[in-house]
């Protein structure tokens, strides 16, 4: 089992994965592309919990 000081690091990981930023190098596309992907992770959780029933549609 892992120790307790390694367990919140990996949790956030988890919860909040990053993929690397492939593009040119500029700031504002790096701070597009970070917006983006937590869009993207927002808009993933959301549709979750409406696929399991949690959450309604209208």
């Amino acid at each position: 089992m892992a120790e307790q000081s390694d367990f919140i690091p990996n949790l956030s990981e988890f919860l909040y994965p990053r993929s690397r930023y492939y593009g040119q190098f500029k700031p504002e596309y790096l701070v597009f592309n970070a917006n983006l992907q937590e869009f993207a992770q927002k808009v993933g959780y959301i549709s979750s919990l409406q696929t399991n029933g949690n959450l309604s549609s209208g």
